[in-house]
């Protein structure tokens, strides 16, 4: 489960562009607990962040501190399409920067808020809050560590996700949607590796200093030059 830090930005209604749908399908609440929720654009990056703002009907949010579950207190996931699987974020701040996936198709899609207890089940009844994101088809890089600690000279593994994009190994004409990726050490200056598969191994400079830095990478064509419009995948690491 990925999860985004919440904080708190007020977002007036007037001001936010996208629509919020509130309840099951048909979009009608009950009497119930309900989450409402509303986007501030609903126009999406591949791999980008939605921002929501988010409050509740019958259910205080609050951090779940014991993992017990208390009748009128709540958090809320947020699901891709449905409240299936792993949520992309779980808060309960009014507004939360959500994740798209990379292999999101271009189009659109809903994100679905539930509400739940303080043991990370449903709450019984309450209805969803639901809004349309509309994700871009530029070709997109997402990253992912299971420890972004390291030492300097450490070996560091590090998971890629792509979208509207097809990896393969380096060589000849560029074609448009395929490439590979080069990682990066603290910008795009000094290329660490080069990659075409879904996990990569590389080290980190000996020479690199304690404290924070950052990994980038970025897709590239088939003769090495970049992608265009094609946005960097960023990590930041701790190296000690």
């Amino acid at each position: 489960m990925r999860s985004t830090p919440n904080t708190a930005i007020a977002i007036t209604a007037a001001v936010l562009g996208g629509a919020c749908t509130v309840g099951g399908v048909d979009g009608e609440g009950g009497d119930g607990p309900a989450a409402h929720a509303s986007i501030a654009s609903a126009s999406v990056a591949c791999a980008g962040t939605a921002r929501l703002e988010i409050h509740a009907d019958g259910v205080e949010l609050g951090e779940p501190h014991d993992g017990e579950v208390h009748d009128g207190h709540g958090h809320y996931h947020v699901y891709f399409h449905d409240d299936s699987g792993n949520p992309l974020v779980a808060g309960w701040a009014s507004s939360v920067d959500v994740p798209i996936p990379a292999s999101a198709t271009p189009g659109t899609h809903e994100l679905h808020v539930v509400l739940m207890h303080d043991d990370h089940t449903p709450i019984d009844g309450a209805a969803h809050g639901v809004v349309e994101v509309d994700v871009a088809a530029t070709p997109c890089i997402a990253p992912s560590m299971a420890d972004t600690t390291t030492v300097p000279g450490g070996t560091i593994s590090v998971n890629v996700e792509v979208g509207n994009f097809t990896l393969e190994a380096p060589g000849g004409a560029p074609a448009e949607g395929h490439g590979h990726y080069h990682l990066a050490f603290d910008g795009d200056s000094e290329t660490l590796a080069t990659g075409y598969s879904t996990s990569i191994l590389a080290e980190i400079p000996s020479t690199a200093t304690p404290g924070e830095h950052a990994l980038h990478l970025m897709l590239m064509n088939n003769d090495h030059t970049p992608v265009a419009d094609a946005a960097h995948g960023v990590i930041a690491i701790t190296v000690e």
